[in-house]
């Protein structure tokens, strides 16, 4: 599936439609979804911790398709970092 999600955002990318409504009408679905399933302290962040969790997610994922295995632990461990867990 991140295969093909990848190909539709290097077409939406160059501005081609329909890829670029599809692929924002999807990444529109899934801040929302991701934005559903957060427990926050304050609602008006729901949004704002969505996309970066979305954005976090996401970037792992490419430096994953790219085989970039050492940047995408690296990621992973200052995901770790910042949540308090060194080491995980």
């Amino acid at each position: 599936y991140m295969r093909l999600w990848f190909e539709l955002v290097a077409l939406a990318a160059h501005d081609k439609e329909p890829f670029r409504s599809i692929a924002r009408q999807i990444l529109s679905t899934f801040v929302d979804w991701v934005a559903a399933a957060l427990l926050v302290e304050r609602a008006e962040e729901r949004e704002q911790l969505a996309t970066l969790t979305l954005t976090l997610v996401e970037g792992i994922a490419l430096f994953d398709a790219l085989g970039d295995d050492a940047r995408r632990a690296a990621a992973l461990a200052g995901v770790a970092l910042r949540l308090g867990r060194e080491g995980a």
